[in-house]
């Protein structure tokens, strides 16, 4: 063996042999005496000298300097030794997981189906030992050269900047991580979420109960919210274990495991950004959203806890309540980035699981995120000292998206839920909506701009048939944040608060008084008795119900009945009927907040499909047509529509206004609570459900459009809301599709 060669070994085989001598957490006596250590520790060094010399890894003695790692490393010693070129040396006596983590890094290195870049992203492997003891030397990223992860620049210790844009470090590691997921695709494989996800809460929550009783099975009211006992959501999930066949990803990709920001590296280099992966799961692959839910969960959550911006500790209060359950208090300190950086991560998600047909991955996310959280306060408890305050906020987060996940399996998964586009923050009018309105100018040289009195932005155009009411065509840009409630007392608190506020402010009970929205007055529209509005929903006459027209997206929609809160009302010739036609919506990040376009007109439903059905393009007399111009997006069907849900409202309008404006009392935001009954016109069977809906009434500029998404996120936080993630026709016909 040549001089550098034995001096590499050296410096091995005195590590190794430490280590062998060791005595373990429990003050157990090691197997191995000084001179057998030394033995070991040699046969060892050798072996993997021999794997480093045959590629190639430069051993030149020059200044060595040695170091012990540590931070999130699971591996009993993890070092590195500088020669000529940096490396990590990883070593474990019992976990053979090491030895599994290194190939599986060799794996991608050495697999050229996959995306370049990707493959660059992981370190080299130089050398492996698969027997006990586990070891391996890999390529080592020194901070010396411009190397920090991704969590240290994320959350850097107090006092000091975020180290680089938030936008920029996260969709570069996107991208990187996405180039993997598509060039590795493989639909023969499907990852078990029963396993991966269920097996992991179930798993993880019954060892954290035997560890610390705050965490058994009880009732708990997490910051005045009041949550089942966990083993209730378990029960409900394994009771509709079918259902999570149905949400399964359609794939394998590669995946990381735990690309949580802490294993993952970056550097600026010649302005540009370069990437590492560490310490992955042995898996290889998996299910990428379960990457995506790794990477969201820290940002939101594990982060601001562990390494809270201000310096200050993270601070749980638990308290227990005899026969009662428990209450658990406490604050999530975020930083302003957070929510734009998981709306990218979401964004990607989507735009993914759309391009390769994984339409429920939203409801997977929701069990991802639960079984992520919720798997971390066992090791917490574990540290020394324990994390206990973390432990519990891990815990409270985690079964909030456990509950969030068993309220929308309660919907069921019959029918696939439509996708939905992602917009820019500030993007008031999304490119893709602007690119239609574009079109349809193009298409119809009489068209005429004008704004309605909510402040929408309307296109008009003569109808192709008069109606008694004179109306035109109409192709509307609308905003509106759409919530659904995750139980019925959310709705009940919530129409409570509006109540006690009618008449005075949001700050007397509907809003905190802090609130930017405070001080809008609050006022409550009265509503004659019975149904405010009665609509027929259609889609293909030969799909099955909501999985045709419904699931793309659209919602075409006949009007029977309307009232004075319901715009174009009932039509006084029968044969002709308010018409709407919802193309698909883009959604603002992983806000509740969604902008659309949506046609109404009068006319002969039937009269207006027979013209659409026998048009070759859009031109001559029936160019006017929505169904025809809606057949421009490239995703609606040219088939037969009909009736397939009735659809009845009942709404509750309330009204922020301005009452500071020098022009008199202002309304800046409409709050409507609808309660529908959903009929299927196929089957008779009856559904009951309940969204709520803000829209702004004035003209949506950027900052409007900020303060409806912040007005959603705070109504969403107060009241037990989330985003509603379909249209109204979908979620009917979710609904309607849940077994009886």
């Amino acid at each position: 063996m040549a001089d550098q060669d034995t001096y590499l070994k050296d410096v091995l085989t005195e590590a190794i042999a430490a280590l062998l001598q060791d005595t373990d957490e429990d003050g157990n006596t090691p197997p191995l005496d000084r001179d057998e250590a030394r033995r070991e520790a040699d046969r060892i060094a050798r072996d993997l000298i021999h794997s480093v010399v045959g590629k190639g890894l430069p051993v030149i003695k020059l200044d060595i300097e040695g170091k012990h790692l540590s931070g999130g490393n699971t591996a009993e010693m993890v070092a590195f030794y500088k020669f000529q070129a940096p490396f990590a040396f990883k070593l474990d006596q019992k976990t053979k997981k090491l030895a599994e983590e290194a190939k599986v890094m060799q794996a991608i290195g050495n697999n050229h189906r996959l995306d370049e870049d990707y493959r660059k992203a992981w370190p080299a492997i130089y050398a492996v030992h698969d027997t006990p003891p586990y070891a391996y030397l890999m390529e080592f990223f020194p901070p010396g050269d411009g190397w920090s992860s991704l969590e240290d620049r994320l959350f850097p210790k107090p006092g000091r900047p975020v180290g680089g844009f938030p936008d920029e470090m996260m969709l570069h590691t996107l991208d990187i991580m996405f180039r993997g997921f598509s060039s590795s695709q493989d639909r023969r494989t499907i990852p078990s979420i029963r396993a991966d996800y269920l097996g992991r809460i179930v798993e993880r929550l019954t060892e954290t109960a035997e560890q610390d009783a705050r965490f058994i099975s009880q009732p708990l009211e997490i910051n005045g919210e009041h949550y089942a006992p966990w083993q209730h959501y378990i029960d409900l999930i394994q009771r509709k274990a079918d259902y999570l066949d149905r949400i399964s990803a359609p794939f394998s990709t590669i995946v990381h495991g735990d690309p949580n920001p802490g294993n993952i590296l970056l550097r600026k280099n010649e302005g540009k950004l370069e990437l590492k992966f560490i310490d992955p799961k042995e898996w290889l692959t998996g299910d990428y959203l379960f990457d995506i839910a790794k990477l969201t969960h820290f940002i939101e959550n594990t982060g601001p806890m562990e390494k809270p911006h201000d310096g200050q500790p993270f601070k749980a209060q638990y308290r227990s309540i005899d026969g009662e359950g428990a209450t658990l208090t406490y604050r999530i300190d975020s930083a302003t980035w957070t929510p734009g950086v998981v709306a990218l991560c979401l964004d990607r998600a989507a735009e993914f699981a759309g391009a390769h047909g994984d339409h429920l991955w939203q409801a997977r996310y929701e069990l991802g995120m639960a079984a992520n959280l919720l798997g971390l306060p066992r090791d917490r408890l574990k540290k020394s000292p324990p994390r206990e305050d973390v432990a519990l906020g891990l815990y409270g987060e985690g079964l909030k998206w456990l509950a969030r996940f068993c309220a929308r399996l309660e919907e069921g998964f019959a029918i696939s839920s439509p996708p939905v586009a992602a917009a820019g923050p500030n993007e008031v009018e999304p490119e893709t909506l602007r690119r239609f309105r574009d079109m349809v100018r193009a298409k119809l040289p009489d068209v005429a701009e004008t704004l309605d009195r909510r402040g929408f932005q309307l296109l008009h155009w003569p109808p192709d048939r008069p109606n008694a009411q004179n109306k035109p065509v109409e192709l509307s840009l609308e905003h509106e944040g759409r919530l659904r409630p995750l139980a019925e007392k959310s709705v009940q608190q919530l129409r409570d608060a509006l109540h006690r506020s009618s008449g005075g402010t949001a700050a007397d009970g509907l809003l905190a008084s802090d609130s930017r929205f405070a001080g809008l007055g609050v006022s409550r529209f009265d509503r004659a008795p019975g149904p405010q509005s009665v609509d027929l929903y259609y889609d293909d006459t030969t799909a099955a119900l909501g999985n045709g027209l419904i699931a793309a997206g659209f919602t075409l929609r006949q009007r029977l009945m309307s009232s004075k809160f319901m715009t174009w009302g009932t039509c006084s010739d029968s044969s002709m009927r308010p018409l709407n036609l919802e193309l698909p919506s883009v959604r603002y990040g992983a806000s509740a907040v969604i902008a659309r376009l949506e046609f109404n007109w009068i006319d002969n439903l039937e009269t207006g499909i027979d013209e659409f059905l026998n048009s070759a393009e859009i031109a001559g007399e029936d160019a006017g047509n929505p169904l025809l111009l809606a057949s421009m997006t490239g995703l609606f069907p040219k088939t037969r529509f009909e009736p397939v849900i009735s659809h009845t409202v009942l709404r509750e309008k309330f009204a922020l206004s301005d009452l500071s404006s020098t022009q008199g009392e202002q309304e800046q935001f409409y709050i409507n609570i609808d309660s529908i009954t959903a009929q299927s016109l196929r089957t008779g069977q009856v559904a009951h459900h309940t969204e709520i809906d803000i829209a702004p009434c004035r003209v949506v500029d950027e900052a409007r459009l900020s303060s409806l998404i912040r007005l959603t996120e705070e109504l969403s936080r107060l009241y037990g809301l989330v985003p509603a993630r379909s249209t109204k026709a979908w979620a009917d016909a979710a609904q309607l599709s849940r077994p009886v």
